[in-house]
């Protein structure tokens, strides 16, 4: 129960005692454990066709290290830099120097504290422009690991658009409140802004870089996309990025109910 506003700790408490003070907890507490990630397999384009789609959505990545790894701001810096505002290198390549998308997201995806994360992005591309942005996307990748690292521009940017707009994101009570929501249900401590903004402020490039070559790994993601077979499958064939496999059916990607 998370309560902020004008209170002191001892009326909040007598308002939720007076309210849930006689509430029994009943059956054990539910404990999710979620499986480690299967061994990576090679880079794999997955095609589901919707016909007709004049625009195709196209989700790339891959698991991720949970976020009590010692390289958690390293990856947070990478996201920024990467794939957050209008100066991120993958909006620069894919919106900027190129009419490919109006808006793309790249970064890690945290979970509870111990669960893995997801190193991910997406963005709605042309249906005619699909190979197109998916082999700048993929050049992106590679850069990152190999010819072209961070460098100490980008990791300013990326602080700007991580720890420079935090207070935007706390500004309001109900913003506060999912904030400290979220931190207990991810099972973070109640230091872990304080904690955040030091480490943001602390990594280097040569940090990120070597986080990137850790985690990032352009031979073995997963990529998704949905639009229309008709339009974009030849052009992904011919493109060469991945093999590409047709999904049936949505439900061919969920798991059976035991």
């Amino acid at each position: 129960l998370v309560v902020v506003g004008d209170v002191t700790p001892a009326s909040a408490m007598a308002a939720v005692t007076r309210v849930f003070g006689s509430w029994q907890r009943k059956g054990a507490p539910v404990n999710v454990v979620v499986p480690a990630a299967a061994s990576p397999k090679p880079t794999t384009i997955y095609l589901y066709d919707r016909p007709k789609s004049p625009q195709s959505t196209v989700f790339i990545g891959q698991a991720g290290p949970p976020r009590s790894t010692p390289d958690v701001y390293a990856l947070e810096t990478m996201g920024g830099l990467f794939g957050g505002g209008t100066g991120s290198r993958i909006t620069q390549s894919l919106r900027e120097k190129r009419p490919l998308t109006y808006a793309v997201r790249h970064f890690p995806v945290w979970g509870r504290l111990d669960d893995p994360s997801t190193i991910n992005g997406s963005a709605n591309v042309d249906a005619v422009k699909t190979d197109s942005a998916l082999i700048v996307w993929m050049g992106e990748l590679r850069d990152i690991v190999g010819p072209r690292p961070p460098t100490d521009d980008e990791i300013a940017y990326a602080r700007s658009v991580t720890v420079g707009n935090l207070a935007v994101r706390v500004e309001t009570i109900d913003e506060i409140a999912n904030r400290v929501a979220a931190m207990a249900r991810e099972r973070m401590p109640l230091t872990f802004y304080a904690d955040y903004v030091r480490g943001m402020n602390r990594v280097g490039a040569a940090e990120v870089a070597a986080a990137a070559k850790k985690y990032v790994d352009p031979s073995h993601t997963i990529i998704v996309v949905v639009g229309d077979r008709s339009v974009i499958e030849a052009p992904l064939r011919a493109a060469n990025i991945a093999p590409v496999v047709i999904v049936a059916a949505v439900t061919a990607l969920v798991p059976a109910a035991a």
